[in-house]
């Protein structure tokens, strides 16, 4: 018996109609710029916008048949408690996800509206890469992105726990792995055990200090070799920013 219907047709219709009216809401939510995902009460994706598809890099047939957990558990970083906080916050949230190409990105979970039906709407926000907003600092993102991609000059971003977020091409070229074997690693894995403690030194000298300088040891390949960093905590969102300079005969005459 369908209470509230006159019939079953009546009935039939009104389904109908509710779900034409949510086949154009999520058209409307297709058509935004901004990425969007609906997860059930499992942290199954059952939405993705296109922009959502293109921030996850994964396709959206392949994305609805997936869980959020799928991206947040593939690597124990910051010892994450993903499944029950995304299920039960009303508040912005920001979790590191990894996807399958190996990358990491930081992403901002921003829920809207209530828990439905038990799902629940987000809204994501790339948020891997925010420079400082501070009026010295002044670079937008774009720029930022630029130069440090075509930078000479090895870059590593990681964040506070040490894991690697994003390098640039001149810092896989120094080191002769591809960049997949690179990001998520622990920067004290790439360095050597002699210098791993005076390395976390310097990390806390630069939260102090915004920047400091010095000079440690890298495993490149079977070898190890010196180079030279400096490490500023000012480039934003808790992250990390070194830059590092592989310390080569040339160098030692050039300072000679």
């Amino acid at each position: 018996m369908n209470i509230g219907y006159k019939n079953e047709t009546e009935y039939k219709q009104e389904i109908l109609k509710l779900n034409k009216q949510i086949e154009g809401f999520l058209n409307v939510f297709n058509s935004m710029s901004e990425p969007y995902i609906r997860v059930d009460e499992e942290l199954r994706l059952t939405y993705a916008n296109d922009a959502a598809c293109a921030l996850l890099e994964t396709v959206k047939d392949q994305l609805e048949s997936m869980k959020i957990t799928d991206f947040l558990d593939v690597i124990p970083l910051n010892n994450q408690e993903v499944s029950s906080t995304l299920k039960t916050s009303n508040e912005s949230e920001r979790q590191i996800i990894q996807l399958h190409t190996g990358a990491l990105k930081q992403i901002e979970f921003i829920p809207m509206g209530s828990l439905s039906e038990g799902q629940q709407f987000y809204r994501l926000g790339d948020v891997s890469l925010d420079v400082s907003s501070s009026r010295e600092t002044g670079m937008s993102r774009q720029m930022f992105l630029d130069i440090f991609d075509t930078a000479i000059e090895s870059i590593v971003l990681f964040d506070s726990s040490g894991i690697i977020m994003e390098v640039n091409h001149a810092f896989i070229h120094v080191l002769g792995i591809p960049k997949k074997e690179i990001v998520g690693k622990n920067m004290r894995d790439l360095i050597s055990p002699d210098y791993r403690g005076y390395w976390d030194v310097s990390v806390q000298r630069a939260f102090d200090e915004s920047n400091y300088k010095g000079e440690v040891e890298i495993k490149v390949g079977e070898e190890l070799h010196h180079f030279t960093f400096s490490i500023s905590s000012t480039v934003g969102n808790e992250l990390y920013m070194s830059v590092l300079r592989r310390i080569t005969e040339s160098n030692i005459i050039e300072k000679s």
